[in-house]
């Protein structure tokens, strides 16, 4: 019994030590302990995420890219391009810069919580600390114990925490020229924002768009210290009935001092429509920067116990505006509406009252 048991001990040891070296050696499946806020409230510190090696990545995941055996990041993947992929922390406001497949090791196959493992974890080592006469050789003293857990939670925490890295410094920009943050305005440009330390941007040599279509932009000009792209309307539409949220822009600036050049991956705020019924008048409020179609179908009668009629018709609700569609009225009426959001059809169904 006593050899058992000690074969048992000994064959979860292995595995546990196996795991926890699983991305450094390369194994199939590996552990890692979450560090930072980048991924709350997904992913809380001190959370073991069980990874596991799968090239077919897909949008939603969530994986395990790194840069060296110790450095790697727990993101979620927004997009992919071609041979690279696009992630973002949960609680990051902006996305990653893009990263290779090949740089993508593991994705999240389970997560075991923090307060579990540290609780299994205490509980076993007090049953080890009372019953140390039947697990240690009787040389053992309690101090080489005490030793033997310390030494165990740092190598868990040397091993499998992820580094919490600066991007920036995986695809550096040109020097002294950082991309500090993006943002859309409310005509649907996107203003790219630098840190240029004793340089100054020149001129826009050009600016186009690869994502969701292929398109030269010549409405490109410079504020400062912000590169300004105005976008036609017309992609932010084909991304948005495409259900793609990935906006990849490029530019090409001559500065004072050089050149830069960029392409980025910027993650569009797109919104559902906002409707409501009041004193028998539709209102459908619109803040993407484009015009959205809606499609609405309205069943009604005028007595208790008569057929409904029904009539269809489409509304094109400009961009950031509220469009007011009045009714006509009836004692009993419905309202069905239906439009694309995110890629997938959205149906609504709303009841008239004056």
């Amino acid at each position: 019994m006593k050899h058992l048991k000690e074969v048992i001990i000994g064959s979860i040891s292995l595995i546990l030590v196996l795991l926890l070296m699983g991305k450094i050696i390369g194994l199939p499946v590996a552990l890692f302990v979450v560090s930072g806020n980048s991924m709350y409230p997904t992913l809380k510190t001190g959370d073991i995420v069980v990874g596991i090696t799968d090239k077919n990545y897909k949008n939603g995941e969530v994986v395990v890219w790194c840069v060296s055996k110790t450095q790697c990041v727990i993101h979620r993947i927004v997009g992919t391009y071609n041979e690279y992929v696009i992630t973002k922390g949960d609680n990051n406001p902006y996305i990653d810069p893009p990263i290779l497949y090949s740089n993508v090791k593991y994705k999240e196959l389970f997560v075991i919580p923090n307060y579990i493992w540290i609780l299994i974890f205490l509980l076993v080592a007090l049953y080890i600390f009372f019953n140390r006469k039947s697990f240690l050789p009787s040389g053992f003293s309690i101090s080489v114990l005490v030793f033997g857990i310390y030494v165990l939670i740092s190598v868990i925490l040397l091993i499998t925490m992820p580094v919490e890295i600066e991007t920036s410094s995986i695809l550096p920009y040109q020097p002294g020229v950082n991309l500090t943050g993006y943002n859309f305005n409310s005509d649907g440009s996107v203003s790219l924002n630098y840190s240029a330390e004793n340089i100054s941007f020149q001129n826009i040599k050009s600016c186009y768009i690869l994502s969701p279509v292929s398109e030269n932009l010549t409405q490109c000009f410079i504020d400062n210290q912000t590169i300004v792209i105005e976008v036609p309307y017309v992609i932010y539409q084909r991304a948005y009935y495409n259900g793609s949220n990935i906006l990849e822009v490029g530019i090409s600036a001559e500065l004072d001092k050089g050149n830069l050049s960029g392409i980025y991956y910027l993650n569009v705020p797109f919104q559902k429509l906002e409707f409501r019924i009041d004193n028998f008048t539709l209102f459908i409020r619109n803040g993407n920067f484009f015009p959205v179609d809606v499609n609405v179908t309205l069943d009604y009668a005028d007595f208790p116990g008569r057929q409904f009629d029904s009539k269809s018709f489409e509304l094109r609700v400009p961009q950031n505006s509220e469009l007011a569609y009045p009714l006509e009225k009836h004692a009993y009426e419905y309202v069905d509406v239906q439009y694309i959001y995110d890629g997938n059809q959205i149906f609504l169904k709303y009841y008239v009252s004056g």
